[in-house]
């Protein structure tokens, strides 16, 4: 037991050094303006995020585990429950999020009407993004805490990959490109995972989505707990976030353009 929390501890501690890598070299190439502007576009996604996913990624593994103990049937029908929901939710609140900043972005905060574009690029990612933070609490559910931390790790080693090769490429939109792409087929790869792996063919459901929150009990009130503090945290931050570019923020630098040519300059 020891060596498995040691081991998953060490995994933790990996994706942390992996984020802060990732942050140290962001910082690098683009400065403090480009790395306040890639944070609130990435607050902004994340908020969003938050907003029509209802905490249920969070709340799944909770509710995962009782359906675990029950027989695999019903931890299959569980899952694929979380998974319907979640990708539904998820794709109204892109294509919500997404029409406004495309056709009343005048109802967002004026200092990211220069980044429009980007912030665009960012919410396509949003049905990807709740599936990976389901994907680990399932495997967790599923008493395989260390594919879970595995799985977390190895995430985050991608996605920093991802945005400092697309940040290469292509500046800022080469970031958002590149990670939007990859926690994309990432989903897919854990999707068909969990499938050959577990067995949890999305295919093999034997019970609708109303019915099967019914049979796990209390899911929709126990989520709106985590709902409240998620959303009232990260909308502090997006307001921080957001009255501090706009008041130390000056850019100086076209920061869509490819950081190897900052490099060269």
């Amino acid at each position: 037991m020891f060596g498995i929390l040691l081991g998953i501890g060490g995994l933790q501690i990996l994706a942390m050094l992996v984020n802060i890598a990732r942050t140290k070299i962001l910082a690098l190439w683009v400065g403090p303006e480009g790395v306040g502007i890639i944070s609130s576009i990435d607050q902004t996604i994340q908020f969003v995020t938050h907003v029509c996913t209802l905490s249920l990624p969070f709340a799944a593994v909770k509710f995962l585990s009782k359906a675990h103990s029950e027989g695999g049937d019903t931890f299959r029908d569980g899952y694929v429950v979380f998974l319907k929901v979640l990708l539904l939710l998820s794709t109204a609140g892109a294509l919500v999020a997404t029409s406004l900043v495309l056709f009343r972005i005048d109802l967002f905060p004026v200092q990211i009407l220069p980044y429009q574009t980007l912030l665009v690029l960012g919410l396509l990612g949003i049905p990807a993004t709740a599936l990976a933070g389901l994907f680990p609490n399932v495997l967790a559910a599923a008493q395989h805490s260390t594919g879970s931390a595995r799985l977390i790790v190895f995430t985050g080693i991608a996605m920093a990959v991802a945005s400092t090769v697309g940040l290469l490429v292509g500046g800022i939109t080469g970031l958002y490109v590149a990670s939007v792409c990859t926690i994309t087929v990432l989903a897919f790869v854990v999707v068909e995972y969990l499938r050959r792996e577990l067995g949890l063919s999305i295919a093999e459901c034997r019970v609708g989505i109303a019915a099967g929150f019914r049979r796990m009990g209390n899911v929709v009130s126990f989520s709106f707990l985590f709902y409240l503090g998620a959303i009232t945290s990260t909308g502090a931050l997006l307001v921080t976030r957001y009255a501090v570019l706009e008041t130390l923020a000056r850019p100086r630098r076209d920061f869509c353009r490819p950081a190897w040519l900052w490099l060269c300059s």
